[in-house]
């Protein structure tokens, strides 16, 4: 099961992942009007996701867009930019077993390579966390990041047919001991060049160019479901530009010509549960050593949350009574 966060803010309920009081009733009121409460998707039943649920079906797909100028999803529903980037919230039943052996003092070095272009190494043991290693660059007094002018977050684009597959798994196959968390930075065209050192890849082509190449879609089909996050409040890139006078007509609707497919013998993976002292092998230290954002809970816990809410209140209106 994989949690997306845009941000800080999860792509599937809208919720922040800072959770207080009020977004446990306003779960509750989502599971009184039969809505769904699942707040994350499951393979291998999702293949994809391409943007952030907004209603059931359909999604407003991921756009890079310069933070501290309002268009971010952060910046639309908490009115804060924070985070920026997404946020990657794994959690698996089948993690391979790493077995651990003896290493020298310094395993290996980091080349690091700053935003101004300088480069040194740092020598690191292989047990140290990333920001153990962050810590030792600062001892350097060398800054690593761009400014904020570099930092870019995720906006909401077009429209596209997409839906999230419900959870029908058993609860008690995930394994809540081990979530890994992936950071993703995304760099501007400035940032890239200096961090990289290589030219940036062009702008993919949009689907209007696409179809008038009459290249087709292809459509897979996907269970329908109800599962969406409340995002009224938030507007996509060209609606935002629109308000602000930057561009004169909505998106246009693109209907290329669609190829639909079937998907049949789908093979789900059996195996037994992984052994909690395990060590999970991270070579390239793209895992944050904070962890997970928010605690683990799959839908069968949420429903059981808000039983528990539930039954809190009515005793709270019976005392009180």
């Amino acid at each position: 099961m994989i949690k997306i966060y845009c941000g800080g803010v999860n792509v599937v309920s809208a919720e922040h992942h800072s959770e207080d009081l009020s977004t446990k009733f306003r779960r509750l009121k989502l599971n009184m009007d039969k809505e769904s409460i699942q707040d994350y998707i499951v393979t291998p039943e999702q293949l994809w996701v391409d943007g952030i649920a907004t209603e059931p079906g359909i999604m407003r797909q991921f756009v890079a867009m310069p933070m501290g100028q309002g268009y971010t999803v952060e910046a639309q529903l908490t009115g804060k930019e924070i985070n920026g980037g997404l946020q990657f919230e794994i959690t698996s039943s089948l993690i391979k077993e790493i077995t651990s052996t003896s290493h020298a003092e310094n395993d290996f070095s980091v080349n690091i390579k700053t935003m101004s272009g300088k480069t040194f190494t740092v020598p690191c043991k292989l047990m140290e966390l990333v920001l153990e290693i962050k810590r030792h660059i600062q001892d350097r007094e060398v800054g690593v990041g761009g400014g904020p002018e570099s930092e870019m977050g995720i906006a909401a684009g077009g429209k596209i047919k997409q839906t999230i597959a419900q959870d029908r798994h058993d609860p008690r196959i995930w394994e809540d001991q081990v979530t890994l968390t992936i950071p993703v930075h995304i760099l501007n065209t400035a940032a890239f060049r200096a961090v990289t050192g290589h030219t940036p890849p062009p702008c993919p082509i949009d689907a209007s160019t696409y179809a008038e190449a009459h290249l087709p879609f292809f459509g897979l089909y996907e269970e329908p479901s109800s599962i969406a996050g409340h995002f009224e409040a938030l507007k996509s890139v060209n609606e935002i530009e629109q308000d602000r006078g930057l561009a004169e007509m909505s998106e246009p609707s693109v209907k290329p010509r669609l190829v639909k497919l079937d998907r049949h013998g789908r093979a789900i993976p059996t195996g037994s549960q992984v052994d909690l002292s395990a060590a999970v092998d991270d070579p390239d230290g793209i895992l944050s050593p904070a962890g997970p954002l928010c605690e683990f809970r799959t839908l069968a816990d949420l429903e059981r949350e808000l039983k528990s809410l539930m039954l809190d209140s009515a005793l709270s209106d019976t005392l009180e009574g």
